[in-house]
């Protein structure tokens, strides 16, 4: 790596990085697939029976009489109460889970950076997880206001705060010290972030490769944005030496 290479190159760098890297490893990234496929479909099959058996017994609570529907029957407090705990439980295990596999997967992605083996395992360290969680709810939230505050604002806030899962992931901050990290290290960025958000875009248009491609670019530029001298280029610039 060129340690005076200018940010303007990473979208190009980072294209040719993922580009090499699946295609040399093709059949790992394949495994890796099934993995998390395999993983997904099983996470929410659990979650589709216990919806399921939660909303059966909803019905059983509300509606006893099968043939006259109009019969209201209101659940009791220690029945509501009981109902109310098991939907926040389904609620809680479907965000946990989904969080899981993100975090797995770009922990995947960065230990691929770092050591070129594809190894996918969903991450269930819990307070990365609900780190995870809290940081997509505080980001969607500043979003929310920045598009309502004519677009732009949503628009740079969606850029700055793009590596905050990254940071989860890979240094297991909190949400807040995650966030702004990320706008940390996005900062005088954003020709270099909005290029590389428009090429995911039509990149993300190509099913399964398009997908790997994109998120194997995203953790190359934060790895890369992560280095001092591609941040600032005069970091090594009058430097004292040890013989100074």
């Amino acid at each position: 790596m060129d340690k005076n290479r200018p940010s303007r190159s990473l979208i190009g760098d980072s294209l040719s990085f993922a580009f090499n890297a699946i295609f040399e490893n093709i059949l790992p990234w394949i495994g890796m697939c099934f993995a998390f496929l395999g993983f997904t479909i099983l996470g929410y099959m659990v979650f589709g029976i216990v919806a399921a058996i939660t909303y059966a017994t909803l019905g059983i609570w509300i509606y006893p009489d099968e043939i006259n529907i109009s019969v209201l029957t209101p659940p009791s407090f220690p029945e509501a109460l009981f109902f109310l705990l098991i939907m926040i439980g389904v609620v809680w295990f479907f965000f946990t889970y989904s969080a899981s596999m993100i975090l797995g997967f770009i922990r995947t992605m960065l230990n691929f950076y770092n050591t070129s083996v594809v190894r996918f395992r969903p991450l269930f360290n819990p307070r990365q997880v609900a780190s995870c969680i809290a940081a997509h709810t505080i980001i969607i939230v500043l979003m929310m206001g920045g598009f309502l505050l004519f677009i732009i604002p949503g628009i740079i806030v969606l850029l700055r705060t793009m590596f905050a899962i990254y940071f989860i992931a890979d240094k297991n901050m909190g949400p807040f010290e995650a966030i702004n990290a990320s706008w940390d290290l996005t900062r005088d960025k954003a020709g270099v972030l909005l290029g590389l958000s428009i090429i995911i875009f039509l990149i993300n248009l190509v099913p399964i490769v398009g997908w790997l491609m994109t998120s194997l670019m995203k953790v190359y530029v934060y790895e890369e944005l992560g280095n001092p001298s591609i941040r600032n280029p005069e970091f090594n610039e009058g430097r004292p030496t040890q013989n100074d």
